[in-house]
């Protein structure tokens, strides 16, 4: 899994760019990344999973772990460009009740101002 981090001109956001499956093999180093950006004072995640073909239970709960994070710092996490196959997944395991999921970054963006 690739991460690619890029500025918003929100100081606070930050727009994460994924590419690859989002499974076991990847949850802890995504963990791993976030965190650190979130230990750095960026409580506002976007990401972008236009390049994620497929997420298993263990990307769910790294995305829930993230969530869980950032709620006490009043941060969010939020989803777009998420193809079918892992939308599917999110709205198996209700995860996309829990987050925000939007069909573009522009949405995205826009639900942040």
């Amino acid at each position: 899994m690739n991460l690619n981090v890029r500025n918003h001109n929100n100081p606070d956001a930050l727009i994460i760019d994924m590419d690859g499956d989002f499974d076991l093999y990847a949850s802890h180093t995504v963990k791993l990344e976030i965190v650190n950006l979130i230990e750095k004072g960026n409580h506002t995640i976007l990401i972008n999973m236009e390049k994620v073909k497929y997420i298993d239970s263990t990307g769910i709960g790294t995305l829930i772990k993230i969530m869980l994070l950032l709620k006490p710092l009043n941060g969010t996490v939020k989803l777009y460009n998420v193809r079918e196959t892992p939308k599917r997944v999110l709205k198996l395991t209700m995860v996309d009740k829990m987050l925000e999921v939007y069909e573009t970054e522009e949405l995205a963006i826009d639900s942040i101002k």
